[in-house]
């Protein structure tokens, strides 16, 4: 109880406990919670880092972990106070999100994700973007050249696969977005890892 007060104060640990219903101890409590906001605790245990390096990023997840939770149970604007089918639509969205963070290749069209969760294309796009603060493609493009940015000074992966795996019809159209984001060709970070802090 000390430490996450000294991380976010006495107030909001007790709204938290609160809202969680542990406020009575000793007390054990299994609720449902969206994908979004337990994803964290799922990935932190990195595979290719070690000693201090995979404890702190153990700890970021954990902090991450902790912030989505505070977010999702103690906020203003808390999601039980939402008309039920606006809840309904926002865990659409959250359920959309988690797919596509899960997806690897090609991208289904928008069409194809509006017809997948029964919402028009336009809607779900705009939603999204207001969820996660970029629309559904360049979401995914920013997200997944991170991924392959750090994938190409953690492994050895072949940078023609790599393309692949990020949806990439040609090898050429993923050195073009990488190098439009980052300012220099995926080759060059291979090359010279130390490019990453230029």
């Amino acid at each position: 109880d000390s430490a996450l007060a000294g991380l976010v104060g006495e107030s909001l640990t007790q709204q938290l406990f609160e809202q969680l219903g542990l406020d009575r101890p000793p007390v054990v409590k299994v609720l449902p919670m969206p994908l979004h906001v337990s994803a964290p605790l799922r990935a932190c245990l990195s595979p290719t880092l070690t000693g201090p390096l995979r404890k702190i990023y153990a700890q970021s997840k954990v902090l991450e972990y902790l912030c989505a939770l505070l977010s999702h149970v103690c906020s203003p604007a808390a999601l039980t106070q939402m008309p039920q089918a606006s809840y309904r639509k926002r865990e659409r969205i959250r359920e959309l999100h988690d797919h596509l963070v899960a997806l690897d290749g090609k991208l289904p069209s928008l069409e194809d994700l509006s017809q997948r969760y029964g919402m028009s294309a336009r809607w779900l796009n705009d939603e999204f973007a207001r969820e996660y603060g970029l629309p559904i493609y360049s979401f995914v493009t920013e997200r997944r050249l991170s991924e392959a940015h750090a994938a190409l000074i953690s492994s050895q992966v072949p940078i023609k696969i790599l393309s692949q795996r990020m949806g990439y019809s040609h090898v050429n159209h993923f050195s073009n977005a990488f190098k439009k984001k980052f300012g220099y060709p995926p080759s060059a970070l291979r090359k010279d890892p130390s490019m990453q802090n230029k």
